[in-house]
């Protein structure tokens, strides 16, 4: 079995969901990405409750452009997603003004998003270990066929 076809098989048992464009958005998909239901639940909830006064984008507007973005946009120039970078043990960080997202590529074009955190919450020491330990062993749990993860982190443009 496929990594592709695996990711399937947990979106059918909800431990994944499929990230998808609005219906009203044009754009053809150009990556997949998957959100885990806790963090599904994080954005709707406690991130969609969370407001900056001094932002004109509220956070979970910041991440669901973001979102749409990986999804329905080819890159074109190199600074393109220059907002993902290694976190260590081939876990990435996707950063926005105010939201991180963690999680990893099990294959190029595709990412699976574990958790996430507000940038403020990430800055005491030894935080962002802690979350990517979280994202190694969700992702040790879905026992996906090896390898279960791209073994890159230098250019993550070759990811995308």
């Amino acid at each position: 079995m496929t990594n592709l076809s695996t990711l399937h098989m947990f979106v059918r048992t909800g431990r994944l969901l499929p990230y998808e464009l609005a219906e009203d958005d044009d754009r053809q998909p150009h990556r997949s990405l998957y959100v885990t239901p806790d963090l599904a639940r994080w954005i709707n909830g406690d991130l969609a409750r969370c407001h900056f006064s001094k932002r004109a984008v509220s956070p979970v507007e910041q991440i669901a452009d973001f979102m749409d973005r990986f999804v329905g946009e080819p890159v074109m120039h190199i600074n393109d997603f220059q907002q993902i970078k290694p976190a260590g043990a081939h876990v990435y960080e996707m950063k926005t003004t105010d939201v991180r997202v963690y999680g990893w590529f099990p294959a190029a074009r595709v990412f699976i998003a574990v958790e996430g955190a507000l940038k403020a919450e990430t800055t005491a020491a030894g935080t962002v270990t802690a979350i990517r330990k979280r994202v190694e062993a969700f992702r040790s749990g879905l026992a996906l066929p090896s390898p279960d993860s791209v073994r890159h982190e230098i250019n993550v443009r070759e990811l995308l």
